[in-house]
C-alpha cells in the first residue's frame, strides 16, 4: 500500500491527462493519466539504437470510467424545487429555475463527485457527467417540500471501464501525440504482487 501511494504521488507530479480507448463494441473511453517512460529502451538491450513509438506509464488508479445521466422534465418547470442524492449524500435544495453551475457546485461537494460536470438548463434538462467512477452509482432526485409542478426523469448512459486491464490494440489519445496504439505492455506490481500500473509502448 505504501509503495502504491508513493507511486501514485510521483505519477501525479509527472503525468498529464489523456484518454484510453478500449477497442470493442461499443468502444469504451476512459480518462487516464500518463507519464513518460524509457523502460522499454533498457529491456531491448544496448544494441537497440532506434526505439519505435512512445512509452508511457499508466497508473491503475487513473483507469476508472465515466457515466452520464440526463435529468429531463416532462414540461418546463415554473414552481417548486428538488434536490439530488448520490451514494447517500444530499445536495442543497434547487429551485425550479436552477442553473447548471449551481448543481455542479453542489454535486462536487459530495465525496466521489469532485470532478463531476453539469451542463444544460431547466428548460431543456441537465446532463451530469461523472468521471472516475468504479461503478454506476446513480444520482437520484427527491422533490422538495414544495415539489416541482412537473415530473422529473433521470436516464443513465453508462460507459465505464470496469476492469483495469490494458490490451494490445487499445489506444491512448493524447493531446501531444494524437492516437497511439498500445503495442507492448509490462505490468508494474507492488510488494504484494498487486498490479499498480502498466508500462506501455505505443505506435
Amino acid at each position: 500500500m505504501i509503495l502504491k501511494q508513493a507511486f501514485n504521488a510521483l505519477i501525479r507530479i509527472h503525468s498529464r491527462a489523456a484518454t484510453l480507448k478500449r477497442i470493442g463494441s461499443p468502444n469504451i473511453y476512459s480518462p487516464i493519466k500518463i507519464a513518460p517512460s524509457n523502460y522499454f529502451r533498457y529491456i531491448q538491450g544496448p544494441s537497440s539504437v532506434v526505439i519505435r513509438g512512445r512509452e508511457f506509464i499508466i497508473p491503475i488508479d487513473s483507469m476508472k470510467g465515466t457515466a452520464t445521466q440526463l435529468i429531463s422534465f416532462a414540461a418546463v418547470p415554473s414552481a417548486g424545487g428538488f434536490y439530488l442524492t448520490y451514494s447517500g449524500s444530499d445536495t442543497a435544495v434547487f429551485l425550479f429555475s436552477a442553473v447548471a453551475g449551481d448543481i455542479q457546485t453542489e454535486l462536487r461537494l459530495i465525496s466521489g463527485l469532485e470532478d463531476v460536470t453539469v451542463t444544460g438548463n431547466f428548460t431543456s434538462g441537465f446532463l451530469i457527467t461523472l468521471y472516475g467512477v468504479e461503478a454506476p452509482t446513480a444520482v437520484t432526485y427527491t422533490m422538495d417540500g414544495t415539489p416541482l409542478d412537473t415530473t422529473i426523469t433521470i436516464e443513465s448512459s453508462v460507459a465505464v471501464l470496469w476492469s483495469p486491464i490494458i490490451k494490445r490494440g487499445d489506444k491512448i489519445i493524447d493531446v501531444t501525440y494524437g492516437h497511439l496504439a498500445i503495442d507492448e505492455i509490462i505490468e508494474m506490481v507492488d510488494i504484494g504482487g498487486a498490479i499498480i500500473g502498466y508500462r506501455c509502448r505505443c505506435e
